[in-house]
């Protein structure tokens, strides 16, 4: 029988910690110092800002506080019809300088509001522990990530305003709307309405009421059709199909491969093999410029067919598409999307001094998208509504 410190021994244990054990390196070893030392000194500013975007998305801890600066700031604002009552007015009625009074008090609980907020940020950063280059790194993508949240809820597919045309179209088209607006509403009016238009935007109730609006067929017809004005559909062309002679002659993109020894006398379907060993579909064709083509030689081209599909609530995926977007069957040529026929139809009008390299269409796996056509992966998805798959085949031409 073994004694009590034999006992003790067998029980006895080690334990040893493990660090970085399926977690990420800090920041502090890794950034450089004048880095950090930027970016402690503007932390109480992300803190900041990251808390009037907060306020103005509607995600703030105090699910009333948003409601409650919109009343101010419109109070605020109704301050611009005091002056415009008492103009050429003797006399000021009670409301009028009681509607004044409620302007001036929420200006300046707001004012105070602000002061007090950055007054305590700026202490309890004083008072509590410097903050690590991690916590920095996160107010500021929550910063980043908020912004990117606002430009796409605001502009979501904007227009291309680099090309002076638009901005023209866009000075046309809206100086006489709001010209005529001004004359209708008064100013006040006009920013009372553009202000609480801006503080409720983001809010999640405004935005659920948008997306049910999209849902209606004639608010994406009036939406594209307007954009459309401005060159956004103008690279689909979706009628006439476009067939196999148009493409080749369209297309840009051709391989011209030199007549060899090899296969100078070779002629139709045993050229046709002899290409299929030479240049597998894994393999690339070598590519010549057209200064070269004076010599005999093989032109091959590769034709690509995109297939676009939407998904439907009863029906599930089908090629029916909304009249504004791609069509069933495009090729893109010169940046333009161009409707076709199938890839089957596509195939018997190929001129008669062309013949096809390979036996079959080689199909791409669909790839999924929004509604917008922004892709999501290579699987189906709740946020998938369009697909595309992609068909290749190549043809030459002695």
């Amino acid at each position: 029988m073994g004694s009590k410190s034999d006992q003790e021994k067998v029980f006895r244990c080690q334990a040893k910690f493990v660090y970085n054990h399926g977690q990420k390196p800090t920041l502090t070893f890794v950034t450089p110092s004048n880095l950090s030392s930027v970016l402690y000194r503007f932390y109480p500013l992300l803190i900041i800002v990251d808390g009037a975007l907060s306020n103005a998305m509607w995600v703030c801890e105090d699910k009333c506080l948003p409601f409650i600066h919109l009343v101010m700031v419109c109070f605020v604002v109704n301050l611009l019809t005091f002056t415009e009552r008492g103009a050429g007015v003797s006399w000021v009625s009670l409301s009028d300088i009681f509607m004044c009074w409620l302007g001036l008090m929420s200006a300046f609980l707001l004012l105070l509001t602000f002061a007090y907020y950055v007054l305590t940020i700026y202490q309890d950063l004083r008072d509590s522990e410097p903050p690590t280059l991690d916590d920095i790194v996160i107010v500021l993508e929550s910063v980043l990530d908020k912004l990117g949240t606002m430009r796409a809820e605001v502009l979501g597919k904007a227009l291309d305003t680099r090309n002076w045309v638009n901005l023209v179209k866009l000075a046309l088209f809206f100086t006489p709307l709001h010209y005529a607006l001004m004359k209708v509403v008064t100013i006040r009016t006009y920013v009372m309405w553009m202000t609480i238009l801006a503080m409720l935007y983001h809010s999640t109730w405004f935005q659920c009421t948008l997306k049910l609006f999209w849902r209606v067929y004639a608010v994406r017809k009036a939406y594209y059709t307007l954009t459309s004005l401005f060159g956004d559909n103008r690279h689909i062309q979706r009628s006439p199909l476009i067939d196999a002679q148009t493409a080749i002659d369209l297309c840009h993109s051709f391989m011209y491969i030199p007549r060899t020894d090899s296969i100078a006398m070779l002629r139709g379907h045993r050229l046709q093999l002899h290409l299929q060993k030479l240049y597998p579909w894994s393999e690339s064709i070598p590519t010549s410029s057209r200064n070269d083509t004076a010599q005999p030689h093989i032109t091959i081209i590769d034709l690509t067919i995109y297939e676009n599909q939407r998904k439907w609530k009863d029906q599930g995926w089908s090629s029916k598409m909304l009249s504004y977007e791609k069509p069933s069957f495009c090729m893109k040529i010169d940046g333009r999307l161009i409707a076709c026929k199938s890839p089957w139809q596509f195939q018997e009008g190929l001129p008669a001094d062309w013949m096809w390299l390979d036996d079959c269409w080689r199909p791409i796996g669909w790839i999924y998208s929004d509604t917008n056509w922004l892709v999501t992966g290579d699987r189906d998805s709740l946020e998938s509504f369009t697909r595309t798959k992609i068909w290749k085949r190549r043809a030459f031409k002695e």
